[in-house]
Order: C-alpha cells, then sequence, then structure tokens
C-alpha cells in the first residue's frame, strides 16, 4: 500500500494569482525573528525515507483491503464522537451516510467489521 501526498488544490472558481510567477526555487524569504516565513528545504525533507516495521506496513495492508471491500459493497466506517460522553464511536454507514449499525470499536481496530448486517 503506498500512501501519496498531493497538493492542496484553490477552490473552484478562486482567482488566478496576480503578478509575476515566483522563481523556480521558490521565493526567497529572510524572517525578521522567530519562524515565520521560514524557508524549508522540501528536497532535504523528501530524501528522508521512514522505514516501517512489517507489522505496520501488514495492518495497514489489511486496512486498506477492509476499506476497499466495505466501498465495494457501498459501506464505509464512520468515526465521531458521542455527543454524551464524548467518547469515539464507530458506525457501519450506507453510501449515503446512514447508519446501518454502532460497532465494538476493538472490532474496527483489528480489522474485523463484520460483513452480515444483523
Amino acid at each position: 500500500m503506498s500512501l501519496h501526498h498531493f497538493p492542496a488544490l484553490p477552490p473552484v472558481g478562486a482567482p488566478a494569482p496576480v503578478g509575476p510567477p515566483a522563481p523556480a526555487g521558490g521565493p526567497a524569504a529572510t524572517p525578521a525573528s522567530g519562524d515565520f516565513g521560514r524557508v524549508l528545504d522540501l528536497e532535504a525533507a523528501r530524501a528522508r525515507k521512514v522505514d516501517l516495521p512489517d507489522e505496520v506496513v501488514a495492518d495497514m495492508t489489511r486496512a486498506s483491503e477492509l476499506v476497499d471491500r466495505l466501498a465495494f459493497e457501498g459501506r464505509q466506517v464512520q468515526f465521531s464522537t458521542h455527543e454524551l460522553s464524548g467518547k469515539v464511536v464507530a458506525g457501519l454507514v450506507d453510501s449515503e451516510g446512514a447508519l446501518i449499525r454502532r460497532l465494538d470499536l476493538r472490532d474496527v481496530v483489528h480489522g474485523s467489521v463484520p460483513g452480515d448486517v444483523a
């Protein structure tokens, strides 16, 4: 499973930027103080690679497979906060967001969302 980061797009109908385009290396910034306007070295940040343990990759793969299976069935797991307790709750919802049934968080975390709806 691969994770991709896509740059944010401007809202539809947003006005086009005014003025000349920024230089190829990005705008030069010299902060007066603190981190405001700090220039980040994106190439160095992208070059750093994080190696994940095999168990984490396996868990992410199972989670991705579960999401794909539920999407194929027109369902998804939705997380929210309970109004009274403030605790995280999960529910199985259809493609329009209507609750089919509540889910036990332990089942969701372990990737065993039951396929049959009782």
